[in-house]
């Protein structure tokens, strides 16, 4: 079915913000959801959870002169890169009472799939005011049309292409653009399972989700031998794409007068290792970022310098900082005021969604609010 057809059938009827029975086919997904065996699904699930809803609707309904209403329609754009991500902001929408209209990626992996029959097993009469669509480029227009805030999840590229298709003067949208994160590490107490969880954090989603850390900055150079006790890059490769990630290290050293030391391709993880000792070393770091091959590569920034400068490398796209330190986060939160990320996690929660996204409150951004004066 076509965009244009699927939206001949929808209505954009609106449902009280943490409505019960929106609250009920939310549960009966999150159950089901639970019970696969793709942990990206199961995370899902726990995530939407009957208890943790039911703490959405206290949190956000506590205040007694306000009272908060649907947005309207709802478009959501959902990235190709995270199967599920389209599921976390529809359902977010859906629990505040919109309208929703989710344009799908054909290229998307069979978690996209899986998690989209699972809904549209439980929607019932929901299903004429939430429509699930595979569209075109050619269908942005029409799309635009309908809506009251369209979400856009994406590469810079792409969002700006969408964006070119005009919402009427009373929408707007929410932009999740491109983002990349890092690790960063000051304390000689980095334990193996701590490595082995960042290590899951780097190789998820062939690391093509943007909370997925592609460098780990080391603030002494004593920790480089310690990551390597710790076996960060034993194991076996999740596909091969050493031809990528060769080609990557090469036009790099074509660029810059820089020496790098590589691992065994072979690895679980390639490292390129660079030193933080000029001026050139830190152009080829963001150089590196930038170009950023994914399939499980990330560049090991070694610097004994403060701060201030090495937080110079990084620059507006950074998302989130895995924090290694397992004595005492103190360090990286400093290092956090000169870089501003939107999260610091631990190792092993790179990966798990909160309503507070790339500083954006998404309830607050899929609702309206009534003062009463």
């Amino acid at each position: 079915m076509s965009a244009i057809d699927s939206l001949e059938t929808f209505i954009n009827t609106t449902n009280v913000t943490f409505d019960d029975a929106v609250i009920g086919v939310c549960s009966k997904i999150a159950n089901e959801l639970l019970k696969s065996t793709v942990p990206e699904l199961v995370a899902l699930g726990y995530f939407f959870r009957y208890r943790r809803i039911e703490q959405f609707k206290k949190q956000y309904s506590c205040q007694s002169n306000l009272r908060r209403f649907p947005v309207g329609t709802v478009l959501h754009y959902a990235p190709s890169n995270v199967g599920t991500m389209f599921a976390y902001s529809w359902m977010l929408s859906f629990l505040c009472g919109n309208a929703n209209i989710v344009r799908l990626s054909k290229n998307a992996d069979d978690k996209q799939r899986l998690t989209l029959d699972i809904i549209k097993k439980h929607l019932g009469e929901f299903g004429s005011n939430n429509v699930f669509v595979y569209a075109t480029h050619d269908d942005n227009d029409a799309l635009a049309k309908s809506a009251d805030l369209r979400v856009l999840w994406g590469s810079d590229e792409s969002i700006t292409n969408i964006r070119k298709s005009c919402l009427r003067p009373s929408a707007r949208d929410l932009v999740f653009s491109h983002r990349y994160s890092v690790a960063v590490a000051h304390s000689t107490c980095i334990d193996e399972k701590s490595c082995h969880k960042l290590v899951s954090d780097i190789i998820a989603f062939d690391q093509n989700a943007c909370t997925c850390p592609r460098a780990v900055i080391l603030f002494d150079s004593s920790l480089d031998d310690r990551l390597k006790s710790c076996e960060l890059a034993k194991g076996e490769l999740l596909q091969d794409s050493s031809h990528l990630r060769l080609r990557w290290i090469q036009c790099a050293q074509a660029k810059f007068d820089v020496s790098v030391t590589m691992n065994d391709l072979c690895s679980r993880v390639f490292v390129v290792t660079l030193n933080d000792d000029c001026e050139e070393s830190r152009k080829m770091f963001k150089y590196l970022m930038d170009t950023h091959p994914t399939h499980n590569s990330v560049i090991k920034f070694i610097s004994d310098n403060d701060h201030a400068s090495v937080s110079n490398v990084l620059d507006r796209h950074l998302q989130t900082i895995v924090d290694c330190d397992i004595v005492s986060s103190s360090a990286t939160r400093e290092f956090a005021t000169h870089c501003n990320p939107f999260r610091i996690v631990r190792p092993g929660d790179s990966m798990k969604f909160d309503i507070i996204w790339d500083g954006k409150d998404l309830i607050e951004e899929f609702t309206n609010r009534m003062r009463i004066m």
